[in-house]
């Protein structure tokens, strides 16, 4: 009940609304998009292999961090879940600008494949 009176009480320039009433952690997460400036939900990384897109780890981030922020804890969870060192790392635009140097080879989005196999 008191999560209904805190809903209805709620204005439109407060900022911590709530966006679900059967999931009270869920935020607004700003993307950068044209089409779709806003998401809803939560953050989450998907970490799978290479060569076959097994997953093999699946991890909830607390807050909205910068993506390139949360590089080098995906690089360590996903070597401590296969006990298998990572040696290239695939991601996406957003973690342009990570700063994580040494751990592994990380290939952005749009960046030449010439050069990259699947092996």
């Amino acid at each position: 009940m008191i999560l209904c009176e805190r809903v209805h009480a709620q204005q439109q320039q407060d900022q911590h609304k709530n966006y679900s009433l059967h999931e009270p952690e869920m935020k607004c997460i700003s993307n950068g998009k044209n089409h779709k400036s806003y998401e809803f939900g939560q953050k989450i990384w998907v970490t799978s292999t290479n060569r076959h897109n097994w997953i093999v780890g699946i991890t909830l981030c607390q807050g909205n961090p910068y993506d390139g922020h949360t590089l080098k804890q995906a690089i360590a969870t996903t070597e401590q879940i296969t006990q298998v060192g990572v040696t290239d790392c695939f991601v996406d635009n957003g973690y342009r600008g990570h700063g994580c140097v040494g751990l592994a080879q990380v290939h952005t989005a749009g960046s030449s494949t010439r050069k990259l196999t699947r092996t």
